[in-house]
């Protein structure tokens, strides 16, 4: 319920947030207010419970389980699957606000946003150039039968599947200009990270969700830039920056699982490779971060969080969030 949901200046979202404001019980429904609080950083895949107890200035790692006791917490990080808590910034880090604070950063903030208008442009043009290419595709195809039949309607879904495919295709390679990614760390005030972004915009297509499970998905992968090796499994994995993505050969990817190769923390972009090593297996909802880099015969468990610059040894099993090693 939008109505019922508050979100507090200075707090940064990333994908994936879900509020949770409405309760169920075998006897009643509940609808509550959800608010974030101040200078909040989330990360992907959380659920916000309205019974929250969160305070201002706290970071949120991807995944996280909030807790929903009576303690308020402020000024500090959550991570894990149950919580503990971290610093709210990494000491490496060069301390950056996103908000502007001044003239010049609300002239940099303006400027993004006409980026942004522009990337929305080129994203509503390009989809509307694939369906117009692909049902093109399928009337005529359609129109040489002489009486709509099974076989004229199978031929014409997949004219209209193969008339948009290219112009999708197209799209996400020449929104990198034809390169391959490289490790890379900016703020998100950095016109390279408006690049980025427009590439995450153009790469959100169907490609994400057809094929799975079949010899085809791979195929397609290799396409989008991914560097894929020989009889993969893949039952709908997704990376975000395909081309800083390794997949080695007789990899199984189970479903849903998400293969981000940056973070946005506090609005600092960071980017970096990731390899899964020869004959590993990684389980549905299974999230592998940035820098990771997994040994050959790996075991990711379902649902876990492998964190940032991760080594794992061949032949060893991790699980939980954040993952750690239980075998080997």
């Amino acid at each position: 319920y939008p109505s019922a949901c508050e979100v507090g200046p200075g707090t940064m979202v990333s994908d994936d947030l879900v509020f949770l404001n409405y309760e169920y019980s075998c006897v009643s429904f509940r609808v509550a207010e959800t608010k974030l609080g101040q200078q909040l950083f989330l990360g992907n895949n959380i659920y916000f419970p309205s019974s929250e107890s969160i305070g201002d200035n706290c970071l949120l790692a991807s995944k996280v389980m909030l807790p929903i006791d009576a303690q308020r917490r402020s000024d500090i990080g959550l991570l894990g699957s149950p919580a503990f808590e971290i610093p709210r910034r990494n000491s490496n880090d060069v301390a950056f606000n996103p908000v502007p604070q001044d003239a010049e950063g609300y002239a940099r903030l303006l400027s993004k946003n006409f980026y942004n208008l522009r990337t929305m442009g080129i994203y509503l043009f390009c989809n509307w150039l694939a369906v117009f290419m692909g049902f093109l595709a399928g009337y005529i195809l359609l129109s040489i039968f002489d009486q709509v039949s099974t076989l004229s309607l199978v031929a014409s879904g997949l004219a209209l599947f193969f008339g948009a495919a290219p112009i999708y295709i197209i799209s996400e390679r020449l929104s990198l200009s034809g390169n391959r990614l490289k490790p890379y760390e900016c703020t998100i005030h950095d016109p390279y990270f408006w690049w980025i972004e427009r590439h995450w915009k153009l790469a959100e297509t169907p490609f994400k969700y057809i094929f799975r499970g079949t010899p085809f998905r791979p195929w397609m992968h290799r396409i989008l830039g991914i560097e894929m090796g020989k009889r993969v499994f893949d039952d709908g994995a997704f990376a975000t920056e395909k081309t800083l993505t390794v997949i080695e050969d007789d990899v199984c990817l189970n479903a849903e699982v998400s293969i981000q190769a940056h973070s946005l923390e506090d609005g600092l972009f960071k980017s970096d490779r990731i390899v899964i090593g020869a004959g590993s297996s990684v389980g549905p909802l299974a999230y592998i971060h940035y820098g990771a880099i997994l040994g050959r015969n790996t075991e990711i468990a379902p649902d876990s969080f492998v964190m940032k610059g991760t080594n794992t040894k061949s032949h060893s099993i991790w699980c939980g969030n954040p993952a750690r090693v239980v075998n080997g």
